[in-house]
């Protein structure tokens, strides 16, 4: 958790609505992000690019990152293992 907080400082935009991880012991990591809009290549880069830097601290074998535009209640939203990031709405 520590590691993707780290990761997520300068990366936050507006439109960004929560960020919740989850992973299996080394073999995968998932990271899914939600957008208040829908998301731009831009915003596929940078949550890419936080993928690698957690990678750079623990040597996961896969990622999975999602990036997904959704107009839900955050409290119906798909939450993998941890919130590492939630505006407040």
């Amino acid at each position: 958790m520590l590691s993707s907080q780290r990761a997520l400082l300068g990366v936050i935009t507006p439109n960004i609505r929560m960020i919740t991880i989850g992973w299996e012991g080394l073999k995968q990591f998932y990271i899914k992000a939600y957008y208040d809009i829908e998301p731009t290549e831009e915003d596929i880069e940078e949550m890419n690019a936080v993928c690698a830097e957690i990678d750079s601290d623990i040597p996961f074998e896969k990622d999975n990152v999602e990036c997904i535009f959704s107009e839900e209640s955050l409290k119906n939203l798909k939450i993998l293992k941890y919130i590492v990031f939630a505006r407040k709405e």
